[in-house]
């Protein structure tokens, strides 16, 4: 009965991984828009809560906390590969306004978003 168990759980661990995929990649595709869970959700056909509870066991993470950490790590590539400015840096990357950006750029990295750009240039003239 307990191997029955742990094989059934093994089974079903492996069987979300392709819906896991499927959400990863809806995610990185769809970074500059803004999602609902739901949305990301729906692109494996399976009911909403087992979907994101599937991708949270995964992952490792809740589906919300990714996309912020995927958004947050896109932005951090702009501000440093680009000159691009940090309105489209934050609209490029789906965060609902600046503001919020920035808190979650603050929060995530320690710096503000010029302050990381410029600490990245001076190491290019280095």
């Amino acid at each position: 009965k307990h191997h029955d168990r742990r094989f059934h759980a093994l089974l079903m661990h492996q069987a979300g991984e392709p819906a896991v995929v499927e959400m990863v990649r809806h995610i990185m595709d769809n970074l500059a828009r803004p999602m609902t869970n739901a949305d990301v959700a729906r692109v494996t056909g399976l009911h909403q809560n087992y979907a994101l509870s599937m991708f949270s066991r995964v992952m490792r993470t809740p589906l919300k906390q990714f996309v912020i950490r995927m958004r947050l790590m896109r932005a951090r590539a702009l501000l440093t590969e680009s000159a691009m400015p940090i309105t489209s840096v934050v609209e490029a990357t789906g965060f609902s306004s600046v503001s919020q950006f920035y808190q979650q750029f603050k929060r995530a990295y320690g710096l503000a978003p010029q302050a990381l750009r410029k600490h990245y240039v001076r190491m290019d003239l280095r």
